[in-house]
């Protein structure tokens, strides 16, 4: 009897990677990349292994590099991409792992992952939309500090409503 192989799905698995080095690309600076570089190996390592918490502590740390790049006035736009591509990346490295586990990584799923990433790029390039806009209106002199706070009270929240 042949025994299915359970592992991540290699397409979400792969774009759930490129979005993670997309975000900290995006506020590049020494000390950022090299703690999302530690984010990135560790959803990596997740989304090879099939590890859910590897890839949560994976984006959780890319995030926090994005965090500082904010503590260090990296600008609005930057933050806000970069906070996208962390939630991108840490949503299809999930749904790499379920696709895995629920169909095997021999079914055709490359169609459904694409779609599921688009979608979830779609909706994060309208909350960043959205995000600038707010930003722009209502910065009434607020340090960017503020805005690090908001990106990271959004990510609570994504959280909480996720699980």
């Amino acid at each position: 009897m042949n025994e299915i192989d359970r592992s991540p799905a290699r397409t979400s698995a792969g774009i759930a990677v490129l979005a993670s080095g997309f975000a900290i690309a995006v506020v590049s600076s020494p000390t950022t990349t090299i703690v999302g570089g530690i984010g990135v190996l560790f959803l990596l390592l997740g989304v090879v292994r099939g590890w859910r918490r590897a890839v949560t502590w994976g984006a959780f740390v890319v995030f926090l590099g994005v965090v500082y790049a904010g503590l260090q006035n990296a600008a609005a736009e930057e933050l806000l991409l970069a906070t996208a591509g962390t939630v991108i990346a840490w949503d299809v490295g999930e749904q790499s792992i379920n696709v895995g586990h629920q169909l095997g990584r021999s079914a055709r799923t490359a169609r459904g992952e694409l779609v599921h990433a688009a979608s979830s790029t779609v909706i994060g390039v309208i909350t960043v939309g959205l995000g600038f806009v707010v930003y722009t209106l209502a910065t009434g002199g607020q340090p960017l500090t503020a805005l690090v706070i908001l990106l990271a009270a959004a990510i609570a929240l994504v959280t909480a409503v996720r699980d």
